[in-house]
């Protein structure tokens, strides 16, 4: 199907610009690369690979950083979680561990 073959097209595309983001030290390369697969994830319909999608902040699309100020703690209550505050924006994610 022409599908498939698109989709896999996207996601080898998607891998390879979150694997140039995660290795560069070039702010504005990083955000153009997250931007660009986000994009093409969208446009396509097709889902960001889940390690990938856990690393970027769905309000500003940025990378999680420790250097720009994001925090991770570990939060047990109703169900174990990890919340992530995003260091530019602030927004708070959360994110169910499975056991």
């Amino acid at each position: 199907m022409v599908g498939d073959r698109l989709r896999a097209v996207v996601r080898r595309e998607v891998v390879r610009l979150m694997e140039l983001a995660l290795s560069t030290e070039d702010e504005v390369l990083r955000e153009a690369a997250v931007r660009h697969a986000v994009t093409l994830c969208r446009r396509t319909r097709t889902r960001m690979p889940r390690p990938y999608a856990r690393l970027i902040c769905r309000r500003c699309l940025s990378l999680y950083r420790f250097s720009e100020g994001s925090r991770f703690r570990v939060r047990a209550g109703r169900g174990k979680r990890v919340v992530v505050t995003c260091g530019k924006c602030g927004a708070v994610n959360r994110v169910p561990i499975e056991p």
